[in-house]
């Protein structure tokens, strides 16, 4: 029929939209991949949380072709080396000293009176000072380890320590007490020397602590 293919080329062109004239056709867009699984996925091998077989597995789960991330992209930032100095070597002397001074001062009047000889003091002594005394300071000269025991998570010493005290009654000493007031004010300069059993241990800031065995 010569009336047919005039017809089948209108229907094709009212089928096919037409672009104006001059205007380039726009190219076909490839739809958009969402990718945030495998980047999921990718975030977890990177962290150590899965093996590399486990990504390759979980990568042919999600249909991916994408290979397991390389070195460089892996690479994870070392934590700080961990000090375990501590665990291997028992603290110094030097570093012992101020422990040594800080746990004295909260015990110094039983530190004090710890083989304490003054002759002109009764038996009494410490009873006596905790009802007259004024105040108990200590000072130390040195600190000297007797005994290092096996680490446990703390070092069990034992310690030597030497230096002075000093004693310190109240001035109203007499009116309480008349027989002893030759004591009314005064401050007695002792020697000290005493040796006790510590532990000394790391706290969780790496600071450390002793504590004395009682």
């Amino acid at each position: 029929d010569p009336n047919a293919a005039p017809l089948a080329t209108a229907v094709s062109q009212a089928a096919t939209p037409t672009q104006p004239p001059g205007q380039a056709v726009p190219p076909k867009q490839a739809p958009v991949k969402d990718d945030s699984a495998l980047n999921i996925l990718r975030m977890r091998y990177a962290k150590g949380e899965i093996t590399k077989e486990q990504f390759d597995q979980m990568k042919k789960d999600l249909g991916e072709d994408a290979p397991a991330p390389s070195a460089s992209q892996t690479a994870k930032v070392s934590p700080p080396a961990r000090d375990d100095t501590f665990s291997t070597t028992p603290p110094s002397e030097e570093q012992l000293f101020p422990l040594v001074r800080d746990l004295l001062d909260k015990k110094a009047v039983s530190a004090c009176f710890t083989g304490y000889n003054e002759p002109n003091l009764t038996q009494n002594a410490r009873a006596i000072f905790g009802s007259f005394g004024e105040s108990a300071e200590i000072s130390i000269q040195s600190v000297k380890v007797l005994e290092v025991g096996t680490f446990k998570g703390y070092w069990p010493l034992k310690l030597r320590v030497m230096g002075s005290c000093f004693l310190k009654y109240r001035s109203d000493f007499a009116q309480y007490s008349p027989a002893f007031s030759q004591w009314r004010g005064r401050t007695l300069t002792t020697e000290l020397g005493v040796e006790f059993d510590a532990d000394v241990r790391k706290d969780d800031f790496g600071k450390l602590q002793m504590r004395m065995k009682e």
